[in-house]
C-alpha cells in the first residue's frame, strides 16, 4: 500500500483525481455498510453518549484534518492572489462545524432511537 501512495505522490492533484474519487466511493460505500450493520444488529451493550474524560480528544481532531498532507499540495497549485490565512482559517472553521455538527446529528440520532439511557 505505501509503494501506491509513493507513486502517486509526484504527481499534481489533477492528475490524480481518479484515485481520489475511487477512494471516496469506496470509503463511502464501506461507511454505509458499517452503518447498516450496526442498525440491522444493534449494539450488545449501551454506550454513554458523554465521556469522562476528553484529555486525548485535542490530538484527535487535530490530526483528523490532515493538515500535513493537504496543505503544502494546495500551496503549490494556488494561485499568487489568494490569501493563505483566510483560506486556511475558513476552510478550518467550516471544517470544524460540519464537524461538530454531525457528531451533534448522530448524538440525537442514538437518542431519539435507542432512548436516553
Amino acid at each position: 500500500m505505501p509503494l501506491l501512495f509513493f507513486l502517486f505522490s509526484p504527481g499534481h492533484l489533477k492528475e490524480t483525481i481518479i484515485v481520489q474519487l475511487i477512494a471516496f466511493t469506496f470509503m463511502t460505500l464501506l461507511l454505509l455498510q458499517f452503518s447498516g450493520e450496526f442498525i440491522l444488529k444493534g449494539l450488545p451493550h449501551s454506550i454513554p453518549l458523554f465521556g469522562e474524560s476528553y484529555s486525548q480528544l485535542a490530538g484527535v481532531v487535530l490530526f483528523n484534518y490532515a493538515y500535513i498532507v493537504t496543505v503544502p499540495s494546495w500551496l503549490i497549485e494556488k494561485k499568487n492572489d489568494v490569501s493563505v490565512n483566510t483560506t486556511i482559517w475558513s476552510a478550518s472553521t467550516l471544517s470544524s462545524v460540519i464537524y461538530l455538527s454531525k457528531y451533534l446529528y448522530l448524538m440525537l440520532f442514538v437518542w431519539c432511537v435507542f432512548g436516553m439511557r
